[in-house]
């Protein structure tokens, strides 16, 4: 099938913009959705008339990975509570005209792995930087807010140490999307003090690091964290690793 001559058709006779996101069916489903928010980027996107100075975009916040659009309302309230004024939000938006206004940001939040090509796209096209993390917990949100506070004055983002916490002589280890799954783990370590804690991403994690437009990372590439997509070989992983506690998508 023509789809690209398809949607041309359909567009000119509608006067409605049509395009068509070309997927194999057999990609992870970040994949998918990554082509999805680069076709609404490419027909709808163009460079601001204005730039707001504490502004921003949440990227990535497709429901297979945050599941209710309830479950971002902590994450928009401390954002808003020290003044960050939210454009869109990628994947749970549905006012076409935030995303249009998408390009006045100063910033990207990138949430999950699917808003990663987005991300890229607007930094290379808009010159608009990002950081990669959902933080989870006070601790996280504390560091999260930290980080804004710095990018916002212009400096270079820091985190200050945690303080040491007694350590709880048990292993933990997270099944899910990487970018969540890492905001879990520093949760589980830094306020639960769990001693040893390791992640299971069932999607690929090298785009999520060494990236050009990224100010700032909370994901950490450590010994332990592994990629496996197999049911059978997560099974094997299990059995063959001491662990106490399983945290896993439920999906």
């Amino acid at each position: 099938m023509d789809l690209k001559g398809l949607a041309k058709s359909i567009e000119k006779k509608t006067g409605i913009p049509v395009f068509f996101v070309e997927t194999k069916g057999a990609e992870d489903y970040p994949s998918g959705a990554e082509k999805a928010f680069l076709a609404l980027a490419k027909t709808f996107l163009e460079p601001p008339r204005k730039k707001r100075k504490k502004a921003l975009n949440i990227l990535g916040a497709i429901h297979l990975d945050i599941g209710k659009d309830s479950h971002l309302k902590p994450l928009f309230e401390a954002l808003q509570k020290v003044g960050w004024e939210i454009i869109s939000c990628w994947g749970m938006e549905e006012n076409l005209e935030n995303i249009k206004k998408s390009t006045e940001a100063s910033l990207n939040l990138v949430i999950t792995a699917s808003g990663i090509g987005i991300a890229e796209y607007m930094y290379e096209n808009f010159g608009i930087p990002y950081i990669i993390g959902l933080p989870v917990g006070e601790k996280g949100e504390e560091d999260l807010l930290k980080v804004l506070e710095e990018i916002s004055k212009e400096g270079k983002p820091f985190i200050e140490s945690a303080e040491k916490k007694e350590k709880i002589n048990k292993k933990g280890i997270i099944i899910g999307e990487p970018i969540i799954s890492y905001g879990i783990k520093q949760f589980l370590k830094e306020e639960i003090g769990l001693k040893e804690v390791s992640i299971i991403s069932v999607l690929p994690m090298e785009n999520l690091f060494d990236k050009k437009g990224c100010v700032f990372s909370f994901v950490n590439k450590e010994e332990g964290d592994v990629y496996l997509t197999s049911e059978e070989k997560i099974a094997d992983y299990l059995n063959n690793t001491e662990v106490d506690i399983i945290i896993a998508d439920p999906l």
